[in-house]
């Protein structure tokens, strides 16, 4: 039996090495909170989470839908208008777009369901199933222009007259991968 232990303990550290797990930018992007949830919800603060009482806790405090004392459906949505607008940089005749993106999102949906047994201990038994919305995950951007030049000499000109230690983020991986380079060993 002991046997058996050590076999599967030894398998375990020796595909230990293949075992992969989220990257530090996951855990941030997976750590933001954004609740919407009930319009009752966002106007006391997002604190319904801790008083209950809402279909909004159903996602953080389960205990919450202990306050209802009557059954409920529950649903709210969200409309959301972004105008944007965009140019490039330096030569203002350079077409420019705008627009807005539009967008509407249901943030929950649910219901509870209320029971008031009789000759029990119990004063209510509430059941709820519930859909709460915690984050938005769905981005995309979109450029489409036309410029005098590339990227590299963006770089190059926001990286003239100065000493390699000086450079930005992006001109320094620039300047160290060979996309960018100093001719004249003066300053890149």
């Amino acid at each position: 039996m002991k046997s058996i232990y050590f076999f599967i303990l030894f398998f375990v550290f020796l595909f230990s090495n293949a075992l992969q797990s989220q990257t530090a930018t996951d855990a941030f992007r997976f750590s933001q909170f954004d609740p919407l949830g009930s319009g009752r919800n966002l106007g006391v603060g997002n604190s319904m989470y801790s008083i209950g009482a809402d279909l909004s806790a159903i996602g953080n405090n389960p205990a919450g839908i202990g306050a209802y004392w009557r059954s409920e459906f529950m649903g709210s949505m969200d409309v959301t208008w972004n105008p944007y607008e965009s140019r490039l940089k330096g030569d203002s005749s350079i077409r420019q777009s705008s627009g807005s993106y539009d967008y509407w999102r249901m943030p929950n949906l649910g219901f509870v369901i209320t029971h008031q047994p009789v000759n029990s201990d119990f004063q209510t038994s509430n059941w709820a199933i519930g859909y709460n919305r915690v984050a938005e995950y769905a981005q995309e951007v979109q450029f489409s222009g036309y410029t005098q030049g590339s990227i590299t000499d963006s770089w190059s000109e926001n990286s003239f007259g100065r000493d390699t230690n000086q450079l930005g983020f992006d001109e320094a991986l620039a300047y160290s991968s060979g996309a960018i380079y100093d001719l004249d060993d003066d300053d890149v």
